[in-house]
């Protein structure tokens, strides 16, 4: 209990720090993953965008030079950074990457698996905000069988 508290603490201040919603944050993590780079991975990709925009206000006119919007959700600007930095020739666009925190080796891997990842991130993100009122009613309506009767 103590470790899944912990763990949803973490995903609440990074969801603060970052600006980006919890839903895209775990399906970043996930995806990540799915690529062979940790959640811890994804975390900090993600919190070293935010930060290095929050501390270089520059780098948000340098991102719509490139044709990018730096206010979008930091999960959704660092998948379109991945897309248009990797088409540039490799080491300018890690050093771009880099300017935003995010380490060439890093950068190296999310350009292999890009496709896979951005498709795993649009699957589970889609795939909740499909679902998610369904899971609710079912939630508020469940009655578990073990419950004491409060009919006297």
């Amino acid at each position: 209990v103590k470790k899944f508290a912990t763990g949803m603490e973490k995903l609440y201040y990074t969801s603060q720090r970052s600006k980006a919603s919890v839903k895209n944050i775990q399906a970043f993590k996930f995806a990540f993953q799915q690529i062979g780079l940790s959640a811890e991975d994804a975390e900090a990709s993600i919190e070293s965008v935010a930060h290095s925009l929050r501390n270089q206000p520059g780098l948000k006119a340098l991102l719509s030079g490139f044709g990018l919007d730096a206010d979008q959700d930091p999960t959704d600007l660092l998948v379109n950074m991945v897309k248009r930095f990797s088409k540039m020739q490799h080491f300018v666009g890690a050093q771009w990457m880099e300017q935003f925190g995010i380490p060439e080796q890093k950068m190296a891997r999310l350009e292999r698996k890009a496709m896979k990842a951005e498709k795993t991130i649009r699957a589970l993100t889609q795939q909740r905000v499909d679902y998610g009122p369904v899971a609710v009613d079912n939630f508020d309506n469940y009655q578990p069988q073990s419950r004491i009767p409060t009919d006297y």
